[in-house]
């Protein structure tokens, strides 16, 4: 793995962090103000602002705000190439939003990074891609 392939790993794995606990301080230091995140509530957010203001309104909702969600990255693939970076990854997840919204599936997901040197990690999540996954289906895995 290269410093740019660990860089965006990195970031991944504290993406990951930041979504079992809707840390919104993090969410906005690392994505762009243009993010397209298209949610695994079906909804798409398109602007940073957009997403920050769902994740505030999640997290007034969790019934126990000290519980975080349980996310397991599955399976991962991390690749770089110029000044984007690519994470694939299979995973399970559990939220409970209360009467929100509960999820508890098997999920896949995209996240496009781009090299920003005025970012404070060098790079900003500009793309964010989730969706329930089931595997086997016409051949697939």
């Amino acid at each position: 793995m290269n410093d740019d392939e660990a860089a965006v790993l990195a970031l991944h794995e504290r993406f990951v962090l930041a979504n079992t606990c809707e840390d919104v301080a993090w969410l906005e230091l690392h994505t762009s103000e243009d993010v397209s995140w298209f949610n695994l509530n079906k909804a798409n957010y398109m602007s940073r602002d957009a997403i920050c203001q769902l994740w505030r309104e999640l997290y007034e909702a969790k019934p126990d705000k000290n519980k975080h969600a349980t996310i397991t990255v599955l399976w991962r693939h991390v690749t770089v190439k110029g000044d984007v970076g690519l994470v694939t990854y299979t995973m399970s997840v559990d939220y409970d939003f209360g009467e929100m919204a509960q999820f508890h599936a098997a999920a896949r997901s995209t996240e496009i990074w781009v090299r920003d040197v005025g970012a404070e990690s060098g790079w900003l999540l500009s793309h964010f891609h989730c969706s329930e996954h089931e595997s086997g289906v016409m051949g697939g895995v």
